[in-house]
């Protein structure tokens, strides 16, 4: 993976700040936000939130999951701003809810679907991951789904994967099967965390998509978030 940045640019520091105490947004939430505003987006300064288009948006709210409040308060500011210059606002129910629609519309077979995935095993040229709450068919449940693909496919075999790695996974599956197919792999967003201390350590926190996955494989997950230390 991509090494971190050991320090947040000036751009990125402005517009954490601008989370973090002009819209109150939780500090951990911020960073993260800011980070992919900054690195994705290319944003450099907080007044160019308003040059955001509604679907930038959605798609930001994909990538970076915030609660519904945080939403809501930061699009609000985002639309104060707007007025300012005289631009339309935003819709922001049309914004926070199209998450809802775009769900309804995955349960649906044969769709394209993106989920956060961590890689449990690596066998020889074949990988195992860990898709969570899958629902394979509107009557069913959603469950944990495991799913296998091969690392020298042409799409991806120049990233360099490896065990416990969390990845950002397009995949889909056939009619009358419970076969999951991997389409497309992307690493996400890294966030940057400001470091900490503790007595004669320091640390970074790192808050990472694959809650369940993560506690089976905490140690290798540990592993590897040290190596950017």
């Amino acid at each position: 993976m991509a090494e971190r940045k050991d320090e947040k640019d000036e751009e990125e520091k402005q517009i954490f700040s601008f989370l973090k105490d002009q819209v109150k947004i939780d500090g951990e939430e911020a960073s993260k936000l800011a980070s992919y505003l900054r690195r994705e987006e290319k944003l450099i300064e907080s007044k160019d939130t308003i040059e955001l288009e509604p679907q930038q948006w959605k798609k930001i709210f994909i990538h970076v999951e915030l609660a519904p409040v945080p939403k809501r308060k930061l699009l609000k500011k985002v639309n104060e701003m707007r007025k300012s210059e005289n631009q339309e606002p935003l819709d922001i129910n049309e914004i926070i809810n199209s998450r809802s629609s775009i769900r309804q519309r995955n349960c649906c077979v044969n769709q394209y679907r993106r989920n956060y995935a961590q890689i449990l095993l690596i066998n020889g040229n074949m990988a195992t991951i860990i898709l969570e709450q899958v629902q394979l068919k509107r009557q069913q449940k959603k469950k944990d789904k495991l799913a296998t693909f091969n690392l020298n496919d042409d799409k991806w075999k120049n990233v360099d994967l490896k065990s416990g790695d969390e990845i950002l996974c397009e995949y889909s599956f056939e009619s009358n099967s419970s076969e999951l197919r991997v389409d497309k792999i992307e690493f996400p967003v890294l966030y940057q965390g400001e470091v900490k201390e503790d007595g004669d350590s320091q640390f970074v926190p790192v808050q990472v998509h694959c809650i369940k996955s993560v506690l089976l494989h905490t140690t290798s997950i540990y592993h590897h978030y040290n190596t950017f230390l």
